[in-house]
């Protein structure tokens, strides 16, 4: 009886333990692709945002340094403005 029962686990038990553990080979194997291809993805979205961070920072320099120019300008405006407006005020005070 004993003798039956160990051929049951060698003969039987033993192939189906090689082929489950053949089967979470290769699906690992297959998740571990997967995986890496998702990271991989991930890695050139990461790439892809570092370089549009980079290029919004320069064009955020660029716009501020524009709106410091204006702002002198619309101050240049402001004072001229003034200074007409004052002599126009004298020219007519006469």
């Amino acid at each position: 009886m004993t003798i039956g029962i160990l051929q049951f686990y060698l003969f039987i038990l033993t192939p189906i333990l090689f082929v489950l553990g053949f089967w979470c080979y290769y699906d690992f194997k297959k998740f571990k692709l997967k995986e890496s291809e998702k990271l991989s993805v991930l890695f050139l979205d990461l790439e892809a945002e570092k370089n549009r961070k980079i290029c919004l920072e320069t064009k955020s320099e660029s716009i501020l340094n524009t709106t410091n120019d204006i702002n002198k300008k619309i101050l240049i405006i402001k004072i001229d403005i003034f200074n007409l407006n004052f002599s126009i005020k004298e020219i007519f005070y006469f």
